[in-house]
């Protein structure tokens, strides 16, 4: 196997640290190895340019087919409105895939 395979690549960018969580999250269900930079510069959001803080995750560019696919999947899916789950009634945030209080997926059908 060639080095450039094993070589880190960015894929995702953002200003979220929240947002950069959930990634990061998808890509550890799936079982890839991450690599994160500018997340501490995210605590300083207002002592720095804005073009400084943003964070980027990287894999093994052997992976990138990969988490792109996760990452198209995630953006896919990512909900544009808050909703109310059939399970518990408990409303949730349009940032939510599953109720926050009771972990039931998020069913567009119903």
């Amino acid at each position: 196997m060639s080095n450039a395979m094993l070589e880190w690549t960015c894929v995702y960018r953002t200003d979220n640290p929240l947002e950069a969580h959930i990634v990061l999250g998808l890509l550890a269900q799936a079982r890839l190895k991450t690599h994160v930079e500018g997340e501490a510069l995210a605590a300083a959001l207002g002592e720095m340019p804005f073009s400084h803080n943003t964070i980027k995750i990287f894999v093994c560019a052997i992976k990138v087919p990969e988490a792109e696919e996760i990452l198209v999947n995630y953006q896919q899916t990512n909900l544009s409105e808050d909703w109310q789950c059939h399970s518990c009634a408990e409303h949730n945030g349009s940032g939510f895939q599953y109720c926050w209080h009771c972990g039931k997926s998020y069913d567009k059908g119903q």
